[in-house]
């Protein structure tokens, strides 16, 4: 604004952009017309922030509202959740983009099943002829030993035979 004119500076000296905040104000606005707009505007802003106030309060009693009913029909935050998730679920599964991967993985499944299906026989023949050695015999019997061991110290009363020792008196 120039103090001898007593108008608005010009778009020359300042350029209006839509960031500079007063786009909308033309360089022939004289100081009061500009004061008084400028009252207008905070009082429009001053009933829009309490007009946004009063909603929000609004939408937080329809919440607890809400919440109180679902108490009362017995819809828990889980369910409500299981829900989504499920209905999310069933929007992927039922695009054609899933389709056709889902299809093509069910034949690469196939293919590498019998693949994979001989190397897991080979295994479970390996193992079982690990659990003939007299070395994996022996660990197994002293690794059921001490297992048995605990369950009878947790399953006696303390200070019976094989339990846990009686606690001292107080």
């Amino acid at each position: 604004m120039s103090a001898e004119t007593g108008k608005v500076a010009t778009e020359e000296q300042f350029p209006l952009t839509p960031d500079s905040g007063v786009g909308g104000i033309t360089p022939s606005v004289s100081d009061e017309e500009l004061k008084k707009m400028h009252e207008e505007w905070k009082t429009e802003l001053k009933k829009t922030e309490d007009e946004i106030e009063t909603l929000r309060q609004v939408l937080a009693s329809k919440i607890r509202h809400a919440h109180d009913l679902k108490v009362k029909l017995g819809i828990t935050v889980w369910k409500e959740f299981s829900d989504d998730v499920n209905q999310g679920i069933k929007n992927i599964t039922d695009t054609e983009t899933y389709q056709k991967v889902s299809g093509a993985a069910k034949g690469a499944k196939e293919t590498v099943g019998g693949v994979f299906g001989g190397l897991g026989a080979s295994i479970g023949g390996k193992f079982e002829s690990l659990k003939q050695t007299e070395a994996f015999q022996s660990v197994s019997e002293k690794v059921g030993g001490a297992v048995s061991t605990v369950k009878d110290m947790a399953v006696n009363k303390p200070g019976e035979e094989g339990g846990a020792p009686a606690a001292a008196p107080k």
